[in-house]
């Protein structure tokens, strides 16, 4: 570990850059649709494709049609001391040695 007094560099090293760490959250409540072309004799052979999973919808099958519902953004303060320890001592480039240095 160097002796330096300057910044590591590293903005997400709260040795070095010392601020409180907050996490933001917003609920949005939104209405989706699935939809996907199936290929099949009849609309029952369709549903039950659809059914067994074999058409089942993937996330680039969904359509937002409406947002019902969007709530205003809260930031908490992250209280959480094994993620303030990571960024307090895992993310310093300080504190991380060279791979040769180990090696002597």
């Amino acid at each position: 570990m160097s002796d330096t007094k300057e910044p590591c560099g590293n903005e997400d090293c709260d040795a070095c850059y010392p601020l409180p760490r907050w996490t933001v959250t917003r609920v949005t409540v939104r209405r989706i649709k699935h939809e996907r072309e199936i290929k099949a004799s009849t609309p029952e052979d369709a549903l039950r494709m659809y059914e067994e999973g074999t058409a089942w919808p993937s996330e680039y099958d969904e359509r937002t049609l409406d947002v019902l519902e969007r709530g205003e953004p809260e930031a908490v303060q992250v209280t959480d001391e094994r993620s303030l320890k990571f960024h307090r001592e895992g993310v310093c480039y300080h504190r991380l040695s060279a791979p040769d240095e180990d090696e002597s």
